[in-house]
């Protein structure tokens, strides 16, 4: 059964996304200069972040063909930038020294130290 372009009844009576982007081209504007229309399957596959991003940047993430995709695609991509940046070490301390992370704690620890410029 269907329920307008976007959506699709089960025979449970669930309303579901259709998953599709059948219909849909992107115009790519490509290094050389040349641009073409490059269906958005092979754009999603190979520039998915780019493509939700632009998708949400531009106010069309709503769109039937996208907004099954995008939303999962941003919180996979914030996912992994959260995990990345808890892995990495924030070292505050090398060698018994105090290591400054921004240039005015850097000049704080100098005048801290009596050293001035």
């Amino acid at each position: 059964m269907r329920c307008g372009d976007e959506w699709i009844v089960g025979k449970n009576g669930n309303k579901s996304r259709k998953q599709t982007t059948k219909g849909w081209y992107f115009e790519v504007m490509w290094r050389d200069g040349t641009s073409s229309w490059v269906p958005l399957k092979e754009i999603k596959e190979n520039h998915s972040i780019e493509l939700a991003e632009y998708a949400k940047h531009n106010s069309i993430s709503h769109e039937p063909a996208l907004a099954w995709w995008v939303p999962r695609v941003l919180k996979k991509r914030d996912q992994i930038i959260s995990k990345v940046m808890s892995r990495t070490k924030k070292k505050s301390h090398k060698y018994g020294i105090q290591i400054p992370t921004t240039v005015a704690e850097a000049h704080k620890l100098d005048l801290d130290n009596g050293n001035s410029y």
